[in-house]
């Protein structure tokens, strides 16, 4: 219906059924329209006029699309024939590559057989209850179900098959017995009928056995009463060796009491003769001029005692540290024990550092000091100011007139 004041826009059209315009009735850009058939045609760039619009036409009549497409998009998802949307439901494909699947199912989902070489038994019998599986070389196959008792018994390639196993039954007539490698003999071998296998062994009264080969045994010669028995190496028997007097005695003896052996960090006995040569642990030793000790006393070395002709032992106190160092200039020390350094405090002022602290600082300090070729007085004094400590003792070295002065030998030793 025209607009009242308006002038309405007619295109060009027909009322013809199924008539179409030309190339010739349309210019570049104009519509017309079949009103008949509902139709809408335009003529594009290339002079050709083509179809833009249609009027309840059915999919299935429109052209231009691949074999069955339009015939699929007209038919319901889910239905055979129809496309697969993302998310619908698969109908059933007439032919086609299944690459990914999930939720198949496999009672009525899935027909056919399955190959071997696909994964599957290329066959459809059904398993026996108390058969057994085999191949049939194309294909998986099962025996038939056998009996109690029976055993399965191989047909080549062909299907095997459960059998009765026959009862073993037979006569033994001869056993017999060997024994090679020596030391063993074996007598009244074979027994056929009856009899009896002996088997003796031999060797030496006294002896041991061992292998004189890689398989062959034999006999050592009678060991020696007491004695102990080394070996003799491949293929050789082992004997006897002798032994000093109380060698055998003293293995026997525990380790710590009187005659056994000392063994590396083993508890030391009550030796009755011998020749101390390095001792330490806990002890008191008294020599008495003759090679020997008494019988040690428990707890530390507390003295040490030694008769040097004067008829009587008495008490002997060792130096615990001592040292011989030049003072002048850089201090260097020749000689020392038990001393880990000498501190220079300044002119003949020295400190004597201990390796070894001392049990107390009560110790007896002793020095001698020297200038060399000199011929002047030289004294060492104990510094008073400093008291002498458990680790060092200072002191300084002075002329005649009390000067302190560095002196080239020096000399300390230090007694408790």
């Amino acid at each position: 219906m025209a607009a009242t004041n308006y002038t309405p826009i007619s295109l060009y059209y027909s009322t013809t059924a199924s008539a179409a315009p030309t190339a010739g009735n349309l210019t570049s850009g104009e519509l017309a329209i079949n009103i008949t058939d509902g139709k809408l045609f335009y003529k594009d760039n290339s002079g050709v006029v083509q179809t833009i619009a249609y009027k309840n036409t059915p999919i299935s009549t429109l052209s231009g699309f691949g074999t069955g497409v339009a015939t699929a998009l007209g038919i319901n998802t889910g239905s055979a024939g129809a496309f697969v949307v993302n998310g619908g439901a698969l109908g059933t494909p007439s032919s086609g590559t299944l690459t990914n699947a999930t939720g198949l199912p496999l009672t009525s989902g899935v027909t056919g057989l399955l190959p071997i070489a696909n994964g599957g038994t290329n066959s459809s019998a059904t398993a026996t209850a108390g058969g057994v599986g085999y191949g049939t070389g194309t294909a998986h196959a099962y025996t038939a179900a056998g009996t109690a008792g029976q055993v399965l018994t191989s047909n080549g390639s062909g299907a095997p098959t459960w059998a009765t196993a026959s009862g073993g039954s037979g006569t033994v007539t001869s056993v017999g017995q060997t024994f090679t490698g020596g030391l063993i003999s074996v007598a009244g071998s074979p027994v056929t009928t009856s009899g009896t296998l002996a088997l003796t062994v031999a060797g030496t009264s006294g002896g041991i056995p061992y292998f004189s080969g890689a398989s062959t045994w034999a006999s050592s010669a009678a060991l020696a009463s007491n004695a102990l028995m080394v070996g003799g190496g491949a293929g050789a028997a082992p004997a006897t060796v002798t032994t000093g007097t109380g060698v055998v005695a003293a293995l026997g003896v525990n380790t710590g009491s009187a005659g056994a052996f000392v063994v590396n960090g083993g508890a030391l006995g009550t030796p009755s003769s011998g020749t101390v040569t390095n001792l330490t642990g806990t002890a008191s030793i008294n020599i008495n001029g003759t090679v020997g000790a008494t019988t040690p006393a428990a707890g530390t070395f507390t003295s040490l005692q030694f008769n040097s002709g004067y008829g009587s032992s008495a008490t002997a106190y060792g130096c615990r540290a001592w040292v011989n160092f030049n003072g002048t200039g850089t201090i260097a020390i020749r000689g020392s024990g038990n001393v880990t350094s000498i501190t220079d405090n300044g002119t003949g002022d020295y400190t004597v550092n201990f390796t070894t602290a001392m049990p107390d600082a009560n110790y007896a300090f002793f020095g001698t000091a020297g200038r060399g070729a000199s011929n002047a007085d030289s004294l060492v004094n104990e510094n008073v100011s400093t008291v002498p400590t458990t680790s060092a003792v200072r002191f300084g070295t002075t002329t005649g007139a009390g000067t302190l002065t560095d002196m080239s030998y020096v000399n300390v030793s230090i007694f408790r």
